[in-house]
């Protein structure tokens, strides 16, 4: 069956050979106007997501246009999380995250090649476009499946629709080719399905070159051949769930390092914490505990570096970063902690309290570093940085709840 219908002669009319990819772009365009999910175009042909993404556009055009629709190329990416970062920043975490009450998108955003964007972007953009619907941010995403890329990151996603193209079938081609003719479209179509056989016998030639001389190899070799194929299965159900496990932690960094430090606090969870929930000593409560009671623990306790490393402390943005390394019971041993070591040259003792006790630790941070994903560029450089803890400025103060959770 052909997914035409009769319409007027058009010079780019929409092609369709198969039913079902008709309905398939209704419904997205409508899932878009009412509900604003994305949509992601998946084929491993290049010229059916050319024609097709094409189709999309001119249909998003006609349909939305008083919503403007914005190109962004791989080298682009940057920037596209910029823009959503600066769209977060305008609104509470509450208005971000509530459903898109307007229907129809503020923005379209359109990545004609998104598969050769770094997976670690594209999911964290996928991850943004399903947690914030608020923002009114809807995406139309052209996604070349030929290579190794993997499309299981677009699954389970209730904010996206995915609409996956393939080569039609010689009974798809005559049934649209004869409906062309009635629509006085058929030359359109006969080059188009030209372009795609063109485009077919170029990928599969590759295929078909197979020496007859390397069939005898073949068969001899064909054991270990056989032990090779089992391997890389065994491999191929692993790996994606390594692939999964060290991608979960890059999501996290990647979605926080983006987002407004409102919502750092509710969403930032970057390492395990290291032991209990520790809160910097403020200057107040330390002048004053020295003017009350000049033998108090707090007067006794704190000597000038640490003191230098609290106003230190407290000139910082509250919504930057610091790393956070080992705490110590006195100034001396963490003093030479720092001793000696290169990357801890420029870091300060900064006197801290664990929650529900009195008494006064000394940790030792370094900082400040703008995002989250810098500072943790930053610790992945130093030794034993998996025992590095990276926290808000405004958390490590204590004015906003502890960001050292699992994510």
């Amino acid at each position: 069956m052909s997914g035409f219908k009769d319409q007027t002669p058009n010079p780019n009319p929409e092609i369709f050979f198969r039913a079902v990819d008709r309905l398939q772009l209704e419904s997205s365009l409508t899932s878009l106007r009412n509900d604003n999910k994305s949509l992601v175009l998946l084929s491993d042909h290049k010229e059916l997501l050319d024609y097709y993404g094409e189709v999309v556009v001119q249909r998003v055009n006609r349909e939305f246009p008083d919503t403007p629709l914005e190109i962004f190329l791989p080298a682009d990416t940057e920037g596209l999380l910029e823009r959503f970062n600066t769209i977060l920043n305008s609104m509470s975490f509450e208005l971000a995250t509530r459903p898109f009450n307007k229907g129809t998108p503020d923005k379209i955003w359109l990545l004609k090649n998104a598969s050769a964007l770094e997976e670690k972007d594209l999911q964290i953009l996928l991850k943004l476009l399903e947690n914030f619907p608020g923002a009114g941010i809807g995406a139309l995403l052209m996604f070349d499946t030929s290579g190794a890329s993997n499309t299981a990151i677009f699954d389970n996603n209730p904010r996206l629709n995915t609409w996956a193209l393939s080569m039609p079938t010689k009974e798809q081609k005559l049934n649209a080719i004869q409906q062309a003719r009635r629509n006085g479209t058929e030359e359109i179509a006969i080059e188009f399905f030209s372009q795609l056989a063109k485009a077919e016998k170029k990928n599969l030639a590759p295929k078909l070159e197979t020496p007859n001389s390397s069939k005898s190899a073949t068969k001899n070799n064909a054991a270990p051949e056989i032990k090779a194929s089992t391997s890389s299965k065994q491999k191929k159900r692993v790996l994606p769930w390594v692939i999964i496990v060290a991608g979960l932690l890059s999501i996290s960094v990647g979605v926080s390092a983006v987002l407004h430090p409102e919502f750092g606090e509710k969403l930032l969870g970057l390492f395990t914490p290291k032991g209990k929930n520790l809160k910097a000593v403020q200057s107040e409560e330390t002048l004053s505990s020295a003017k009350n009671d000049p033998l108090s623990k707090d007067a006794r306790e704190v000597p000038e570096v640490a003191l230098q490393g609290q106003r230190w402390l407290m000139t910082l943005p509250q919504d930057h970063f610091v790393l956070e390394f080992q705490t110590f019971t006195n100034v001396q041993d963490a003093q030479n902690e720092i001793a000696g070591k290169e990357w801890l040259k420029r870091s300060y003792i900064v006197p801290v309290r664990a929650e529900g006790s009195s008494d006064v630790k000394f940790l030792i941070v370094d900082g400040p570093f703008r995002t989250a994903e810098i500072a943790k560029k930053a610790a992945s450089r130093m030794p034993n940085s998996s025992d590095i803890v990276i926290e808000n400025v405004a958390s490590l103060r204590g004015y906003a709840a502890s960001q050292k959770i699992h994510p």
